[in-house]
């Protein structure tokens, strides 16, 4: 009878115990990719053009890009350390240098443009995580 009440009591406790809650998610996909859209006209547009489309010979298309659409720790290090410390010698070269933006974009405004990018131009459906460009950031300097 002891035990009975004593579990009854233990039970109680128990389940008038709430759970702890559950971490933040990070942003929604509708967010990120809002972010990404802002990021994308104030920083990049005016070189690869509201389409994305580019500029021949002066910047990349960056629709079906094949960079894009590729590994994105090489995306992520693109827009990090700038595609000339990235891509092969041998790449198409353009009239305009893409310039490092890792002093001017957080992790955040990377994994957002970059996640925009490869959704808004026929590229890649898959988002760019933020601890990923975090952990890309740290391990190549930025």
């Amino acid at each position: 009878m002891k035990k009975s009440i004593s579990a009854l009591l233990l039970l109680a406790l128990l389940s008038g115990c709430s759970q702890a809650p559950a971490p933040p998610s990070g942003p929604s996909a509708a967010d990120l990719l809002a972010e990404g859209a802002k990021v994308y006209t104030k920083t990049c547009a005016s070189c690869h053009m509201a389409d994305g489309g580019g500029v021949p010979n002066l910047q990349p298309d960056l629709n079906d890009n094949p960079v894009v659409t590729g590994d994105p720790t090489t995306l992520i290090r693109v827009l990090i350390q700038g595609p000339a410390k990235v891509l092969p010698p041998d790449r198409p070269h353009f009239s305009n240098t893409m310039p490092s933006f890792a002093p001017t974009l957080s992790d955040e405004q990377i994994a957002a443009v970059l996640t925009y990018i490869r959704q808004q131009y026929n590229n890649n459906p898959s988002a760019i995580d933020v601890q990923k460009v975090a952990v890309i950031r740290n391990q190549y300097g930025g």
